[in-house]
């Protein structure tokens, strides 16, 4: 059995910390990498689930006229609106708490000025805040503004 010398041991442990420090660099790297990828798939996810909630709020805008559509479209929204904040819980959990917050309208928020029948512009009128509060979440993580 070789021992060794100090000399070839402090030299032996340069070699090793240099490898952990590079393995280290390099699975961070990876990690950043990976992390960013997950991220714009992410982002990607809310920019469909806005484009899916605008056809949904445009059906309830201007295709219900009674109450069986109403239950239908209704149906769709909840689909929609669960989904949506899954997608956001996946991005960030304190954008999350927010999305849970929404609950006022703007005036910007009315769909062409209609009101629509037994209480369905206000379920528009959320879902617009809906979209608003989605688009605003993208902007706000997207590495491009």
């Amino acid at each position: 059995m070789q021992t060794l010398t100090l000399a070839e041991a402090a030299e032996l442990a340069g070699v090793i910390g240099l490898a952990v420090t590079l393995a280290t660099l390099v699975g961070g790297l990876g990690s950043r990498w990976l992390g960013g990828l997950r991220r714009r798939a992410q982002l990607r996810r809310l920019a469909e689930l806005r484009t899916e909630g605008v056809k949904i709020r445009n059906a309830g805008a201007s295709e219900v006229t009674d109450l069986s559509e109403l239950a239908s479209w209704q149906k769709r929204y909840d689909i929609w609106h669960r989904e949506a904040e899954h997608a956001i819980r996946d991005l960030a959990e304190h954008e999350a708490i927010a999305w849970e917050t929404i609950g006022s309208t703007i005036a910007e928020d009315s769909v062409a000025g209609r009101y629509l029948v037994d209480g369905q512009a206000r379920a528009v009128l959320f879902m617009t805040a809906d979209l608003r509060r989605l688009e605003e979440i993208r902007r706000r993580y997207s590495p491009t503004g």
